[in-house]
């Protein structure tokens, strides 16, 4: 039988989730990147790239909403990227080939601007 959620659960689980956001956050970071690490270690180790990467997309010079990227072969992290460098990547399979190929194709398309 489905039972109606009480809307006070509702509230006391966005009330938990603000009190608690950098341990979410770094519990998921361990789930996904990290799984040696305490959820304080990765928040620490993400912090630490972000530092490292003077605040931006290791790509462009985004800032903003930054992704963990990783090669989804070995599970090993690479660094910070936007989402539009973190799917674009991933787009074209990681593929080095592939990325040079995409670079020539552009360069013989430019305009002359």
């Amino acid at each position: 039988e489905y039972k109606r959620s009480n809307p006070k659960d509702n509230e006391r689980n966005k009330a938990y989730n603000k009190t608690h956001a950098e341990e979410i956050r770094g519990r998921k970071l361990v789930k996904n990147y990290w799984p040696g690490l305490t959820w304080k270690q990765a928040v620490d180790e993400w912090e630490r790239m972000y530092a490292s990467q003077n605040k931006r997309c290791a790509l462009c010079p985004n800032d903003e909403r930054l992704h963990v990227d990783h090669c989804h072969a070995t599970g090993k992290v690479r660094g910070l990227l936007c989402y539009n460098c973190n799917n674009g990547i991933g787009r074209l399979k990681d593929n080095v080939i592939i990325l040079q190929n995409a670079i020539k194709y552009l360069k013989k398309h430019a305009s002359a601007a």
